[in-house]
């Protein structure tokens, strides 16, 4: 599997977004399905978010197994998420998105960071399998969902 439906996708099926509840135990990388409802912590684009997250990315490349690749991996799925401005503003609507940019730059943001999606299949297995969750909800919403 190399896609992954976007924001406005899953919000037209009837996929809830929520912001995640601000925990001192919460990684801000937690995202989590359940139910029909994406629990996702809640995330500021400025202009300081690029140059934050390409250093994240490039620790991690050097530092740490392709496999415990949760920064990239987690730019990868807001990117498969976020493709326009449309699905920016689905996770803007529901606050997980604190978004300070115009909506043309966000979203190019976004897709600049999460870059080649060709190599999703190579995303760790949590994210994996809850993008193929999200997938399966889009693709059966009424037996995905209580």
């Amino acid at each position: 599997m190399k896609e992954m439906y976007s924001a406005i996708q899953l919000d037209e099926v009837g996929l809830k977004f929520k912001m995640s509840k601000p925990s001192y135990n919460l990684s801000p990388l937690e995202i989590k399905y359940a139910d029909g409802v994406l629990e996702i912590p809640r995330f500021q684009l400025d202009d300081t978010t690029e140059i934050y997250a390409r250093n994240l990315v490039a620790l991690e490349k050097c530092h740490y197994p392709k496999d415990e690749a949760y920064i990239t991996d987690y730019y990868t799925l807001l990117g498969f998420l976020i493709k326009t401005g449309k699905d920016l503003d689905v996770l803007v609507r529901e606050q997980i998105i604190d978004n300070w940019l115009d909506g043309v730059v966000a979203t190019s943001l976004i897709n600049k960071l999460s870059g080649e999606k060709c190599l999703y299949i190579k995303m760790n297995s949590y994210y994996r399998k809850m993008a193929e969750e999200l997938n399966e909800f889009y693709n059966n919403p009424r037996s995905s969902s209580p």
